[in-house]
């Protein structure tokens, strides 16, 4: 099936295409910059010509060998650079970018959907079906709506060159020559080049060897072998550092020095991607929280419709083409290496490691449209009643992943939107004032360069007393407090909240933040005789007798980073529950 062919003349893959584009801007419109945007990327870029990014992404030098090339990515460095050229600490262009990546991702599937479904008019309904089945979960719009994670073009290029790997095996099969040497050449400078955008991307020529094992092509092609040895020389971070940290894979590998880099595999960690789903004793709560394994994100609509269409359907095994069957091993195996590798991932906070779900998500959701496919002979008299039922049920999962992708949305969007918010604020307005955020605001990082009230904030570790001391440096100049609730201290009286959402935003205005929700951001002053009053819930009862509930309830241990106390990279994301949408 040649790919220019069915990009122009089909009009499903268009369709994908846009409804990926809206979609995904539809949740990232009036998000920010925040965080880890600034610390690991922004503020590397500041300083670093375009050439010197230039070389060190062609360099097959890795600047993080220690960690196994884990973050070494020049190409996102380069990335934003571009973006930070085009409209400066604005985050349109750079969500613009990850926007279409998005849709090309849907577009990807659909296309190898294709390849592994039957033959037939049902191949492009299945197909389709298993496309918006991945752009609406929550894992891939996690990653889609923080802006540092650059899975969405690191895994468009994944497909992309992976589907082009297969075409010109297949080629091998169908039209029995000599190796087109020159395609396999560019092919192989593409991969290399895509190495440092992500690491997912080094698992390309594993998956081509193990591939090859199987499939077996004749011997006079054994260049193949050659080509895969140098990508997989290649794939290597080369540095000074390689040898100091054994990889996960390796008996007696004691894991990255930074918590949130990668772990020793372990199949625990393995079964918390394919079958940890929680428990549904709460229904309705547990079921419209996003999750990170494969039976969560297929639970618990899509998991009884293909438990009962795998035990009905029939399939004419002798009349599949050995093209679909070569394609379906190709992604079986794809599967077990990313099942593999996402072994070794650290386990973050739940709201942060929900990204990883694109991971295991992509190669599930091209067997989704294998799985689609079938048919029902013997019950042809309810042939149409068991269809209807299974599209009802996959409705119904897609559904609720789009609750749980618009409850991820609106519980790290409004932090990620009132953080930047109350920043603006005092960065524009008190540049040179004392900045303390109290032990339950993190103190995330914001732009390089900014006031002296953000550059120099302090963070406090523990919890004032009531007659404490701020220890505030400066007393010549105001000081300022930022805490997720008011405070009940006597000498801080509240002078602004920010609520997480903007007018402006159309995701805002349909679901908008809770009440209670957001920034408060307080001005230190003489004890007065007004003085708040602590429930015995732990929440803060003011004097008008408004209580307000604890948000978010709890922060996980911190770090240092920068001369700044901040919380580690693993508990980057607030872990909180947001209130549910629906």
């Amino acid at each position: 099936m040649d790919l220019q062919r069915v990009l122009t003349k089909h009009r499903i893959p268009l369709f994908i295409f846009f409804f990926g584009l809206l979609y995904a801007a539809f949740f990232c419109q009036a998000l920010p910059l925040w965080d880890d945007d600034f610390t690991s990327w922004l503020s590397k870029i500041q300083d670093s010509s375009s050439l010197s990014l230039l070389l060190e992404w062609l360099s097959p030098l890795s600047t993080q060998s220690e960690n196994w090339g884990f973050n070494d990515r020049p190409l996102e460095k380069i990335f934003f650079k571009l973006c930070f050229a085009i409209s400066g600490y604005d985050s349109w262009s750079y969500f613009l970018i990850k926007d279409f990546a998005y849709a090309a991702l849907g577009v990807m599937i659909y296309l190898w959907g294709l390849r592994v479904a039957e033959s037939g008019p049902r191949a492009k309904w299945a197909a389709l079906a298993a496309s918006l089945f991945f752009l609406t979960a929550p894992g891939p719009m996690a990653s889609q709506v923080l802006l540092s994670d650059f899975a969405p073009i690191a895994d468009f290029l994944f497909l992309l060159l992976a589907y082009l790997f297969w075409n010109e095996m297949e080629l091998l099969f169908n039209e029995p020559r000599s190796i087109r040497r020159s395609s396999w050449l560019l092919l192989c400078v593409a991969t290399y080049l895509s190495y440092k955008a992500k690491a997912d991307l080094k698992l390309i020529p594993l998956i081509l060897a193990i591939y090859l094992g199987f499939v077996r092509l004749p011997r006079r092609f054994w260049q193949l072998w050659i080509l895969i040895f140098v990508l997989t020389l290649s794939a290597i971070p080369w540095g000074k550092g390689l040898l100091t940290k054994l990889p996960p894979f390796i008996p007696g590998s004691s894991g990255s020095a930074i918590d949130w880099m990668w772990h020793p595999a372990s199949f625990h960690r393995m079964m918390d991607f394919v079958w940890r789903v929680g428990t549904y004793k709460n229904f309705t709560t547990n079921l419209f929280q996003p999750g990170l394994s494969l039976g969560a994100v297929m639970g618990p609509f899509l998991l009884v419709g293909l438990s009962c269409h795998w035990l009905l359907r029939e399939e004419n095994v002798s009349g599949v083409s050995q093209m679909k069957r070569r394609a379906r091993i190709f992604v079986l195996i794809w599967m077990s290496v990313v099942l593999v590798a996402v072994s070794s991932l650290a386990p973050l906070s739940y709201f942060f490691s929900i990204r990883y779900g694109i991971l295991t998500l992509i190669p599930m959701c091209i067997l989704l449209a294998w799985s689609f496919c079938g048919q029902y002979e013997k019950y042809y008299k309810i042939e149409f009643c068991l269809k209807s039922c299974a599209i009802l049920l996959l409705i119904l999962q897609i559904s609720v992943n789009v609750i749980r992708s618009v409850n991820f949305r609106r519980g790290m969007g409004s932090v990620i939107v009132a953080v930047d918010q109350v920043y603006g604020f005092v960065n524009d307005r008190y540049p040179n004032d004392n900045l303390i955020l109290l032990r339950d605001f993190r103190s995330y990082d914001y732009r390089p360069h900014s006031s002296a009230a953000i550059t120099y904030r302090t963070w406090l570790t523990h919890e004032p007393g009531p007659d404490e001391s701020l220890g505030t440096k400066n007393k010549s100049t105001k000081t300022w407090v930022i805490s997720w609730q008011p405070s009940s201290r006597q000498d801080l009286q509240v002078v602004q909240h920010f609520s997480g959402c903007k007018d402006w935003s159309l995701f805002d205005q349909i679901f908008p933040c809770a009440e209670n929700s957001g920034v408060y951001l307080m001005e230190e002053r003489e004890a007065s005789p007004f003085r708040a009053k602590r429930s015995t819930s732990g929440a803060f009862r003011l004097s008008g007798g408004q209580r307000r509930p604890r948000w978010p309830p709890r922060w996980a241990p911190s770090g240092q980073r920068g001369g700044v106390q901040t919380p580690s990279r693993q508990f980057r994301t607030p872990d909180f529950s947001p209130g549910l949408i629906f």
